[in-house]
């Protein structure tokens, strides 16, 4: 198993200057790495929150214009961003339209980049201020169209992401609007995936939720009724 990603590893390793391993990596290489990582995911947000902007432009530029793996990993970086840092610094990523390029990668990217996304756009709409970004963004057209037509990451990231939207007026309005309870309601009837069966319980549970609490808003219980089940 450790073998099956040292191609990763020293990918990494090498991104990050440091010196090459054995043929057969050991558990303390592997603690090592973590140690590293962690280091240059602190010396990110160090450098973020005292406003050095060099680490998370390279981050957007991954995002806009790397390859299939870098776009990738810069939805997950934006998300772990937004995760961590307290909120004058997410709004540096929403000006700087880190909302606009996830919605393309979700639109236009690659499967595995159309997940990462879906993930870093579910996440942005846990908080108020960001969930409003998304909706204003247009965010809500392409985490509906994952949800209908995306890959089984894609699908649950997407529904996680309407769940956490739909908590707000405007944000069960903006799902309505963009079609978004007929794709809820597929999504709860989704067919079994092979390989991705506990997948499918995160899929049809975010569904469940995102569905509930639209019917509990009186102005979109008609719709949800109305929906072919």
């Amino acid at each position: 198993m450790v073998d099956e990603h040292r191609g990763s590893v020293l990918r990494f390793l090498k991104a990050s200057s440091m010196s090459a391993l054995p043929r057969t990596l050991t558990s303390a290489d592997l603690e090592m790495i973590k140690r590293r990582k962690r280091q240059i995911w602190q010396e990110q947000k160090q450098a973020l929150a005292e406003g050095v902007q060099g680490p998370f432009e390279q981050l957007m530029e991954h995002l806009r214009t790397g390859d299939v793996s870098e776009k990738a990993a810069a939805a997950i970086a934006l998300a772990r961003f937004l995760k961590h840092l307290p909120p004058p610094h997410t709004a540096i990523i929403i000006a700087s339209g880190g909302i606009a390029s996830l919605m393309a990668l979700a639109t236009h990217g690659a499967p595995d980049g159309q997940e990462k996304a879906a993930l870093a756009l579910a996440t942005y709409g846990q908080a108020n201020a960001t969930k409003t970004a998304v909706i204003e963004a247009g965010g809500l057209a392409p985490i509906v169209a994952l949800a209908e037509d995306g890959p089984p990451g894609g699908k649950q990231w997407a529904a996680q992401a309407l769940e956490h939207i739909a908590r707000s007026s405007s944000g069960r309005s903006a799902i309505v609007n963009n079609g978004g309870i007929s794709s809820l309601v597929k999504l709860l009837n989704l067919e079994e995936v092979a390989g991705h069966e506990r997948r499918r319980g995160h899929i049809r549970a975010a569904s469940v939720r995102a569905l509930a609490h639209l019917a509990c808003d009186d102005a979109h219980k008609a719709a949800v009724t109305a929906a072919a089940w």
